[in-house]
């Protein structure tokens, strides 16, 4: 037994129609494809900008789309100290800076400066809401040296002319330490070792200083203070020679530097040097 299913044109040109529509976004999820795919590659790299030695920080972090570092469109114009105008219904952002003029149209490879076309070969484009601009071609149009290290996954951008700002190296601390400290030139020349000035560092901010008066020892007692370099002993009013001044020593490796600008002492530069 035959059965004919009769079809009529109508139904044919509307098959037809689905068709092409299914055809039609399956073309536009492939044309989507590729940039998230960047989009996540270039999330899990650790791309660096440095702006005149400053690193520059952006609420969408750097991605490389097509071999080329793309970066948030309001965010490198300002850091380049540029205005910024956007026209949402052209999608074209303008960028002005001492007479340069850079317009940017989103998917366009036709950008121009100064209304001269320069072609990019990877167009600005929408991530995560963000407007992604190619950072070499913004940071150049606008006269900017550009350096990347691929090995550090690092961009350098550098104005000429314009002050650096590199990492401040914080400043080391001086080496002082509790224990035992001899003047070190009264040592060398020879001088009797039982009229050493020494001075000793103990626990607790104290310290114990002892210093040869007319073929005597006097030793003093009492707390210090440490502000790096100096290193400043409050000496008691009433011990014998120093009338309650302060004493300073400068602190410097393993040495100690008597320092103490309001005395007229011979002690005056002095190297007291860590016995242990």
């Amino acid at each position: 037994m035959k059965v004919f299913v009769i079809i009529s044109m109508k139904e044919v040109f509307i098959m037809k129609k689905k068709v092409v529509s299914i055809i039609l976004i399956i073309i536009m999820l492939m044309s989507v494809l590729p940039l998230n795919a960047a989009a996540t590659s270039s999330r899990a790299s650790n791309i660096r900008v440095i702006l005149d030695g400053r690193t520059l920080s952006f609420d969408v972090p750097p991605m490389v789309i097509n071999n080329r570092t793309m970066v948030p469109m309001r965010a490198i114009f300002e850091a380049l100290g540029a205005t910024v105008d956007w026209n949402s219904r052209t999608q074209t952002a303008t960028g002005t800076r001492a007479g340069t003029v850079v317009v940017l149209t989103i998917g366009s490879r036709s950008p121009t400066v100064n209304g001269r076309v320069v072609p990019i070969d990877q167009p600005g484009v929408v991530v995560s809401g963000r407007t992604m601009v190619p950072l070499r071609f913004v940071s150049e149009a606008f006269g900017v040296n550009v350096d990347w290290n691929a090995s550090t996954q690092t961009v350098t951008i550098t104005r000429p002319g314009a002050p650096t700002h590199p990492t401040p190296t914080p400043t080391p601390t001086p080496a002082f330490k509790e224990g035992l400290y001899i003047n070190h030139k009264h040592a060398e020349t020879g001088g009797n070792p039982g009229y050493y000035p020494t001075l000793e560092i103990l626990p607790n901010n104290r310290y114990r200083f002892t210093e040869n008066f007319y073929e005597g020892l006097a030793t003093i007692t009492g707390t210090y203070t440490f502000s790096g370099p100096i290193v400043a002993l409050n000496v008691p009013s009433d011990s014998v020679g120093f009338f309650g001044r302060t004493l300073e020593f400068h602190a410097r490796g393993n040495d100690l530097i008597f320092v103490s600008p309001n005395l007229s002492m011979t002690l005056n530069g002095d190297i007291f040097r860590f016995d242990g």
